[in-house]
């Protein structure tokens, strides 16, 4: 529920000792619980610090996670050359 609606933020789980999530958790070779992994454009990475308790891998993603430029809510995050760059759409 700390993520819910963010626009910058996903937050989801797997159950991978359901069948039908072998596949994607043999994917991502997920070898214990919980896993968490980040990662932006496209580019995932183990989470391996930082303690693995949800309490423990909000901090790390307060801390380290901040939103990418964009337009729209992600304007903040947007250099001040970016920013000119979206506004004038």
């Amino acid at each position: 529920r700390d993520f819910k609606g963010s626009p910058v933020s996903l937050i989801g789980s797997v159950d991978c000792t359901n069948k039908e999530s072998e596949q994607l958790c043999a994917r991502f070779d997920v070898q214990g619980y919980p896993f968490f992994m980040w990662g932006r454009d496209g580019n995932l990475q183990i989470h391996e610090e930082g303690g693995n308790s949800y309490h423990q891998m909000k901090t790390w993603a307060d801390e380290n996670l901040g939103g990418s430029c964009g337009p729209g809510e992600q304007l903040p995050y947007c250099s001040d050359a970016d920013k000119k760059s979206y506004q004038a759409y």
